[in-house]
């Protein structure tokens, strides 16, 4: 099995952020950059730098740290419904 080349796992990562974001209109303006610009990267039109590609990695982790969070207080108030 061959590993993805570094231009396909950035625009994977730009594509993920952008569903964090919800569209990518909102991604734009959190990444600092113009629409059209985005949608190059995200086509492949374009190669994406290394910067917005941190940024983009950046958002798709703490909407990760977030799920876990929000997993952890569910499970809280679980345990205090069902508990012992």
């Amino acid at each position: 099995m061959c590993c993805l080349g570094t231009r396909e796992r950035y625009r994977n990562t730009v594509m993920q952020a952008c569903r964090v974001a919800g569209d990518e209109v909102t991604l734009a303006g959190l990444l600092n950059v113009p629409v059209s610009v985005l949608v190059t990267y995200m086509l492949g039109e374009t190669t994406i730098p290394t910067f917005l590609f941190l940024k983009a990695a950046d958002i798709v982790l703490a909407s990760h740290e977030k799920r876990v969070r929000d997993n952890g207080r569910w499970l809280e108030d679980f345990l205090k419904r069902h508990g012992p």
